[in-house]
């Protein structure tokens, strides 16, 4: 499951968009991490897909994207939970679900305020 919300994050946080792969590559498994051809802020290539929820270093990440892109109330609820009394893989899954689950409300959010 953690790769999934890794996967989550990475579109729907971070900005990533995946590509097919040319025909000529063929996918790697290295590690048990899957390497994936995606468009990323820095362009495009293949990447490992962060740990997003299991890493406190790569969790921060998203709370930096988070702040970037002004979501304040996203963080203020951070502060108000108080992560410093959790693991660090607790932290992290937190974090990244709670990225999701804000952003995806906000496009539904915004989607019904088309609507009407």
């Amino acid at each position: 499951m953690s790769k999934k919300i890794d996967q989550l994050v990475a579109e729907k946080v971070m900005g990533w968009t995946w590509k097919e792969r040319p025909k000529k590559c063929t996918q790697r498994l290295e590690w048990n991490m899957i390497v994936w051809p995606c468009l990323t802020e820095t362009g495009y290539g293949n990447y490992y897909i962060p740990e997003y929820s299991s890493n406190i270093k790569d969790a921060w990440d998203v709370v930096s994207r988070m702040k970037k892109l002004g979501h304040k109330d996203f963080i203020d609820q951070l502060h108000a939970v108080n992560l410093w009394n959790w693991s660090p893989m607790q932290a992290a899954k937190f974090i990244c679900l709670k990225a999701i689950i804000h952003l995806s409300w906000e496009d539904e959010s915004r989607a019904v305020g088309d609507k009407k």
